[in-house]
């Protein structure tokens, strides 16, 4: 008697079926692995990638707003404001909806410019804020008379030295100064001239980020005007 070997249909379906199981398991397995490596050595690289991309914005805009004050300046004095008649009053400050106007740098009447509110991620101190300098005398500027200043204190280093990247390309920057910001920068504070001996690599530079030289404190400032 001849005995038929040759295996049914159905078995050869169930064979091809759990070998094709076998496979996609395979896949699966593979894949949940891939994923749990990519989490464990990816999230640090993926976590800084994000900080950094957030730091340019961060930069472009400041640079942006700085820019945009610049130009306002320029144009208020083009149509006969003096540099002792601007003013840098903000909405919400007293005296802002007080006429007149057009002296106002961040009045719709006068420069027009919208304010950059220094958000949290953007601060390394609770006292991070913009501001304008009027007293203090640029070296590098063409003559000894006070220049203009505008500036924003204590933003945090990524920032600080994505700023100098756009702006020089030079990530080595920030320029170390030599003392204390505060005396040039801060606010109601003593008029200090601001000079290569404060910062060499400054010198020719009407805008840049700097850092203190003691603490991990840094500042973007621009030249609004240079006289």
């Amino acid at each position: 008697m001849i005995v038929d070997c040759v295996p049914s249909g159905n078995a050869v379906r169930r064979e091809a079926g759990n070998a094709l199981f076998y496979v996609l398991l395979g896949v699966v397995l593979f894949a949940a692995l891939s994923f749990i490596i990519t989490r464990q050595t990816g999230n640090d690289g993926l976590t800084e990638q994000l900080a950094d991309d957030k730091a340019n914005i961060i930069a472009s805009q400041m640079i942006n707003h700085a820019t945009s004050v610049k130009y306002a300046v320029e144009q208020m004095l083009a149509n006969g404001s003096t540099v002792e008649q601007l003013d840098f009053i903000r909405p919400g400050e007293a005296g802002y909806d007080t006429p007149p106007h057009q002296h106002k740098v961040f009045h719709p009447s006068g420069g027009g410019v919208n304010v950059m509110a220094v958000k949290p991620e953007h601060m390394s101190s609770p006292t991070t804020h913009w501001g304008y300098q009027k007293g203090r005398n640029v070296e590098w500027t063409p003559t000894t008379q006070t220049d203009l200043m505008y500036s924003v204190i204590d933003i945090t280093e990524p920032i600080c030295r994505s700023i100098n990247t756009k702006l020089y390309g030079n990530i080595a920057m920030p320029a170390q100064l030599t003392s204390s910001y505060g005396a040039v920068f801060e606010y109601g504070s003593t008029d200090v001239d601001f000079t290569a001996a404060i910062c060499a690599d400054c010198v020719g530079k009407h805008t840049a980020c700097l850092k203190h030289p003691s603490l991990d404190r840094y500042l973007f400032y621009t030249v609004l005007v240079g006289r």
